[in-house]
């Protein structure tokens, strides 16, 4: 599970970095008329929309890693076990679903989760296989991917959209589970006017991908851009949120055998997505001190216009760390995974 104290609380410098940025950044910019268009002035949002409790549940597994909701059942994947537990709309738990292992039909490090009539598919990027079961948690197909993946998303009929794990030139792509056959590769790189001064592409435009009916979205963390594709997995437009927040820097540091990266500013601006038919909502960090609620911005995904802002109060001295949108409501999770399912209602100020 995610923790934004570290982040609440930053270090003077890095604020002060980042608010530089914020007032003198490059603004919004145009690549080969695919981009969106600038809609709202930077930092300025409008709250129209207001969250209105309706149920809270506490989740007692370990870590929440994915999650959707599905016929009326929220399906978490928790990111210790693997396993994924069903649960009633009041919390209650109905089944649990998927095995941890090293075999390949197995869960080992399982990034994504989508459920649909048939049952439900993964995308684990430690066995490099894409896999589908179906709701009575019988293996439907698998396929072992040729290269390291990233991060992927099921399209539905044996399809899946995958991020690749190439450092320098990260891309999407598609893979037929069928046939055994792979679209070309659209690199991010291709999606964005410039080329940042990285090795590391791929930590720079480390994401979360989100799918609807008919469109897939991959939602940068540290950098103010969420690229859409249609149903097929076509690349249609690169968006731009109202803060437009440039790409950080980074910097490979080794401790002994071990690898880590440095990002500068170490800062996830957006910090969750969810997803419907019509928006994409980002969870946003736009507070550098201590805070009572953090801040949704939706986007109309037709174009990636910005919509409107909602405040997301915090459960106790709990902060929000994800969302979900879930049938009509809002489900957010908070970091001492208590669940709580709004409304989203006109505000009335």
């Amino acid at each position: 599970m995610k923790n934004l104290r570290w982040i609440i609380f930053p270090l003077l410098a890095a604020g002060l970095v980042m608010g530089i940025l914020y007032l003198t950044g490059p603004g919004y910019q145009q690549t080969a008329n695919t981009e969106s268009p600038a809609s709202v002035s930077k930092g300025k949002r409008a709250y129209t929309v207001e969250l209105k409790e309706k149920s809270r549940f506490q989740y007692a597994g370990a870590s929440v890693k994915e999650w959707m909701e599905y016929g009326g059942k929220l399906f978490l994947l928790d990111g210790e076990t693997q396993m994924i537990g069903v649960f009633d709309q009041d919390g209650a738990l109905s089944k649990t679903l998927g095995q941890p292992g090293d075999a390949p039909w197995e869960n080992r490090q399982t990034q994504h989760l989508y459920v649909d009539e048939e049952g439900y598919a993964t995308v684990d990027n430690s066995h490099m296989v894409v896999k589908k079961y179906s709701h009575s948690d019988e293996l439907i197909f698998y396929e072992k991917l040729e290269e390291p993946l990233w991060d992927g998303v099921y399209l539905g009929g044996q399809r899946f959209f995958i991020l690749d794990d190439d450092a320098g030139n990260p891309g999407f792509y598609t893979v037929n589970a069928r046939s055994g056959t792979t679209g070309p590769k659209q690199a991010i790189t291709s999606m964005i006017n410039e080329r940042p001064e990285s090795e590391y592409l791929n930590i720079v435009y480390e994401g979360q991908v989100l799918r609807n009916d008919s469109m897939v979205v991959y939602m940068c963390a540290r950098t103010g851009k969420f690229f859409v594709f249609d149903r097929h997995g076509e690349y249609r437009y690169t968006g731009s949120t109202i803060d437009n927040t440039p790409p950080p820097s980074v910097e490979a540091r080794k401790s002994g055998n071990i690898t880590y990266f440095v990002r500068n500013p170490d800062i996830n601006i957006n910090y969750s997505g969810t997803v419907d038919n019509q928006f994409l909502y980002i969870l946003s960090l736009i507070s550098w001190e201590q805070t009572s609620t953090l801040t949704i911005d939706a986007y109309h995904l037709n174009d990636g216009a910005y919509a409107y802002s909602m405040s997301v109060p915090n459960a106790g001295n709990d902060l929000p760390v994800e969302v979900l949108r879930g049938g009509n409501n809002l489900l957010v999770l908070y970091e001492g995974q208590q669940i709580i399912r709004y409304e989203m209602v006109a505000s009335q100020s």
